[in-house]
């Protein structure tokens, strides 16, 4: 059965600490989001998956009454925003060991004459990538 607010939101991002482009997914089933992402030059994949709204709100990022697809959407927005530090939210990607990757996105939430400035890390893993997938791939680019 298909849950009114899954979704799934796909799109082309970049960092600042990086020239590298990736290709991203965000999705959402069942109340728990999945992050996938891929290096569009090496074709390298991380992804973390079955993420429950407890595993990334907490008291200090909370925006009162968002449910996880307005989660998914902010987190869009984050993503797919410019880098020139003119929006309410932003990005940054951290290198980890074993290949890991974290992904953390800035929101500034304005409420009333306040900003609440809530971050949520996300550390992504790394998928083994079949040939025949990187072929794939590279046609898509």
């Amino acid at each position: 059965m298909v849950n009114a607010q899954d979704m799934e939101v796909e799109g082309i991002t970049s960092f600042p600490s990086t020239t590298t482009t990736y290709r991203f997914s965000i999705q959402l089933k069942n109340d728990k989001i999945s992050i996938w992402m891929e290096d569009r030059t090496s074709k390298k994949q991380w992804y973390k998956g079955n993420i429950a709204k407890c595993d990334y709100v907490t008291s200090a990022n909370t925006i009162t009454d968002a449910s996880a697809s307005d989660y998914v959407k902010c987190f869009h927005d984050a993503l797919t925003c410019t880098l020139d530090g003119s929006s309410d939210g932003h990005r940054q990607l951290r290198f980890l060991p074993g290949n890991s990757l974290r992904l953390e996105f800035v929101m500034n939430v304005h409420i009333m004459h306040s900003t609440l400035v809530a971050i949520y890390t996300f550390d992504l893993e790394p998928v083994s990538v079949e040939r025949i997938d990187v072929l794939e791939s590279k046609l898509r680019d």
